[in-house]
């Protein structure tokens, strides 16, 4: 059966949440970088033990799931990462080889909000 599901994942054991992981230089040299992938799998996955994955993950790595509010460093809420599965049995690993940028193709818009950014005596 086709179709698509989000679903925001959050750590299940989160100790973080008024905490603030704070940006360095280099970090807020990346802010404007987003990074979108496909992972296109030949067999069926069972998607109950990749989410159960990524919450253990998230319990280690909590910034992987907070919000980024300004551009001191990102806010620990646990808020949760999207997570897109797309059931389509007629799609072979192979067909995707040959798409131009199969992120646009394969992934739901990553729409990251606008911060209004001012230039602090770092950034200078």
């Amino acid at each position: 059966m086709e179709g698509t599901t989000t679903e925001l994942v959050r750590a299940e054991n989160s100790l973080h949440s008024t905490e603030k992981w704070e940006f360095t230089a280099l970090d807020r040299a990346c802010l404007p970088l987003v990074i979108q992938a496909v992972w296109v799998f030949g067999a069926e996955l069972n998607i109950g033990a990749v989410k159960a994955g990524l919450r253990e993950l998230l319990s280690h790595y909590p910034h992987l799931s907070g919000r980024i509010r300004d551009k001191t460093g990102v806010h620990l809420t646990n808020d949760g990462v999207p997570v897109t599965v797309t059931d389509d049995p007629g799609l072979r690993a192979a067909d995707v080889t040959g798409v131009s940028k199969p992120e646009r193709r394969f992934t739901a818009g990553i729409k990251p909000s606008r911060i209004a950014w001012q230039r602090s005596a770092v950034d200078r």
